[in-house]
């Protein structure tokens, strides 16, 4: 129980604004557009997706960079 309300608060810890899960969901979003588009020519989609979360690239990638923080103090093994 105790874990689950760790992991918990963390998911809404924020990084410039973007929480964990925020970056989780982004990250899901990435995959699937550059499975879609390629890798070459998804960064468009992106970022259209991005700004129709309100979100622009550099917050997102300064994000990104801090989220990856955040998840290395959540346990993957723990129950």
């Amino acid at each position: 129980m105790a874990h689950n309300l760790l992991k918990s608060v963390q998911m809404e810890e924020q990084i410039h604004g973007l929480t964990l899960q925020t970056c989780a969901e982004i990250m899901a979003r990435d995959g699937e557009l550059k499975a879609q588009y390629g890798e070459r020519d998804y960064k468009p989609h992106l970022h259209q997706f991005l700004a129709s979360q309100g979100i622009d690239e550099n917050t997102w990638a300064h994000s990104w960079n801090g989220c990856g923080l955040i998840a290395l103090r959540v346990p993957l093994t723990a129950q």
